[in-house]
């Protein structure tokens, strides 16, 4: 990620003003690849600043934006300033929620119509095996292969609600049991004993839901061991705000995807160990770092106050 494209226009301007929640971190785009998402507040000033700077750009690096490739999107913006704002950027107007690579873009509530492209293609490569002459073994491994890693990306960047997982499923087992259509009855093991390993009784496939929670945890591991990233400051300055992400409040008013996150917490704390070195990144009492922490669990906040300690 990157954030260097136009910021000296908007250090030299007067009139530039930053979208919420990113004036302390100075951001005004992230690039990905060949792409580059440019974020202001929707105001005519801001819009005049970013294309000044792209013309700059063009300019001194000899690189030419694709205009008939670009979008606006605005959020919370009046008729008569979206348009003047379009005289201005002369990209078309798109429509929120967006995608970026296949995955939506949203803060709210992820709804299985969202993400029904995901069952639509598991279907779609299941039905192109079905008049094939397949053997057990031979269903299996693409089943294990193919079709159980068509949501990965997905599953790295958002929790999948249970709908979709269980219909991706239930396609899995139609097609490993029945060579098609899941029919009762022709299952001859259980389903979470299908998903167990080998060396278990199982037969190795992932079991959907618990490898989108696996995933996700790899979030948490770089929040918490400070990685550096753009996305993990940004955490750290507008979420966390001081706090450790072990004892920040879950709120009814958080993001869908940040709430979602928070309530892995339970599941993963036992695995965080605190090593302590000089005692500045440990939390005395939210913190694992010895077998009886954390001490949070023990002692309230009112207990801490009483004793002439803080948290």
């Amino acid at each position: 990620m990157s954030r260097n494209i136009n910021i000296w226009g908007v250090r030299l301007s007067d009139t530039f003003r930053y979208h919420n929640h990113c004036e302390e971190l100075e951001i005004i785009n992230v690039c990905f690849a060949d792409d580059l998402f440019i974020f202001a507040r929707g105001d005519v000033e801001a819009a005049r600043v970013i294309m000044d700077s792209l013309d700059e750009f063009k300019q001194v690096s000899g690189l030419v934006p694709s205009i008939p490739k670009s979008t606006a999107f605005f959020c919370n913006v009046m008729p008569h300033v979206k348009n003047a704002i379009l005289s201005i950027m002369p990209f078309s107007k798109g429509k929120l929620p967006a995608k970026y690579l296949g995955v939506p873009l949203i803060s709210s509530r992820l709804l299985n119509r969202d993400c029904k492209i995901l069952v639509e293609k598991a279907r779609n490569r299941i039905g192109d095996w079905k008049n094939k002459s397949l053997s057990f073994a031979g269903r299996l491994q693409l089943c294990k292969s193919v079709v159980s890693s068509m949501q990965v990306y997905w599953a790295s960047v958002l929790i999948i609600p249970m709908g979709i997982v269980s219909d991706i499923q239930q396609l899995i087992r139609g097609f490993l049991w029945c060579n098609g259509d899941y029919k009762r009855g022709k299952a001859k093991v259980s389903w979470d004993d299908i998903c167990l390993p080998k060396h278990e009784g199982g037969l190795g496939l992932r079991s959907l839901e618990v490898f989108n929670l696996a995933l996700m945890t790899t979030h948490i591991w770089n929040i918490v061991s400070s990685k550096e990233s753009l996305w993990v400051r940004w955490v750290h300055t507008y979420k966390l705000r001081g706090h450790t992400f072990w004892d920040i409040y879950l709120k009814a008013d958080m993001s869908w995807g940040w709430r979602k996150l928070l309530q892995l917490r339970y599941l993963v704390r036992p695995f965080f160990w605190m090593q302590i070195g000089n005692g500045h990144k440990a939390s005395l009492w939210h913190d694992m770092w010895s077998y009886q922490c954390p001490l949070s669990s023990y002692l309230s906040p009112r207990d801490i106050t009483r004793e002439g300690r803080t948290l």
